[in-house]
This record gives structure tokens, sequence and C-alpha cells, in this order.
């Protein structure tokens, strides 16, 4: 399969495609073949060398996938082969294919793409945590500013 690494740490120009061979799920694991992967800040950092939990060059970025279900691990009963889902993977969804741990992958309703499950994926998990931390009731108003983020 081909993967993005990221060899060293630097700008986007240090990426580079590789071979790599298809990995296979352990129990309680899902494979996914890609279909999009969500490209955030946190995947700039980690590409920078500025995100602690992936501090040695080598790895596949990429923390959130969007694809259909390729293989299940054993004991994996909530998601099944064929199946379109999104994912929080970690590491690893600039991939063809891409491990994820069944418990961070819910299924895609019909007529969501794998775009816009990538799109909304962390943003709407950090909008969510948001809006619980302050208590927020039904029928309240939230005023939501325009999102920005650093390029790099």
């Amino acid at each position: 399969m081909k993967a993005v690494i990221v060899p060293s740490f630097g700008g986007s120009e240090v990426l580079q495609v590789v071979d790599r061979p298809e990995p296979r799920p352990a129990p309680g694991q899902v494979l996914i073949h890609m279909e999009a992967a969500g490209v955030g800040y946190v995947d700039v950092m980690a590409r920078k060398g500025d995100y602690q939990p992936l501090s040695e060059p080598g790895f596949i970025p990429g923390m959130e996938a969007a694809g259909t279900v390729a293989a299940v691990g054993e004991g994996v009963e909530a998601h099944r082969v064929g199946q379109r889902v999104f994912a929080l993977t970690g590491r690893g969804a600039y991939a063809e294919s891409v491990i994820a741990d069944a418990r961070h992958v819910v299924g895609l309703p019909e007529g969501v793409s794998a775009a816009d499950a990538v799109a909304l994926g962390v943003n709407a998990l950090v909008a969510h945590v948001g809006l619980e931390r302050v208590n927020v009731e039904k029928a309240e108003r939230v005023l939501v500013r325009v999102p920005a983020g650093a390029s790099g």
C-alpha cells in the first residue's frame, strides 16, 4: 500500500510517499480502506516535531480516517466488512489502509460522505466537549465564531 511518512521533521516538503505492507488488524481492531483523511493542526505540529506522542521521525501522520471496513480483528462485533466508517486513529491515516481501535470507530449514516465525516470528526467532538463543559441546556443559544487555525 502507499503511505505518506514523515522521515524527518520540517515543513510539508519533508513528506514522502512510500510503499508499506498492508497492516492486519489485531484483536479489537478494524482495518479501514481509506476514502478520506483529516488534515489538521495536530498533523502540522507532528510533522514539525512539536507533538510529543509522535516524537520520532518515520511515522505515518493522520489521526482522522473515513472509509470502508476491510477486515476486523478477533472480538470485534460492532463493525462488519463493507461498512462505511469514521475513526480516530491516533496516527496512520495518510495511507491507503489504516488500523483503528474498534472502540474509536463509528458507522457513517447513509448520505454522509467520507470528506464530510473527517471535516466534522474532531471538530464536532471538540464542540461537543466544549458545550458539555459550560453546561449548555436545551433551548439556550450559543455563538459559534468562524474557526481558524495555524498554517504550516
